[in-house]
């Protein structure tokens, strides 16, 4: 994945435009929706934004082993947040 790899190199500006054209043409690939939302929230710091992906990612694939991880850690979170 050249997202992950950029990731890996420190290019935050160049894999975050990388994870958005992926996402762009194939809007339902929970593996890109969840490896996005790793990506905001790790690196960008915005779990708001993650969560939102790896929910997206878990309606269209419902068991979708990390993305389910990842909402289970960050949905108490944003909840929090939103109060």
């Amino acid at each position: 994945n050249i997202a992950l790899d950029l990731q890996n190199q420190g290019k935050t500006e160049k894999a975050m435009k990388v994870f958005q054209h992926a996402v762009a043409l194939d809007p339902s690939h929970a593996d890109i929706l969840t490896a996005f939302g790793e990506f905001l929230e790790w690196h960008v710091k915005d779990i708001v934004k993650a969560d939102h992906l790896y929910h997206v990612a878990l309606e269209h694939s419902p068991e979708h082993g990390r993305a389910l991880e990842n909402r289970q850690r960050t949905g108490p979170i944003v909840e929090e947040i939103d109060q």
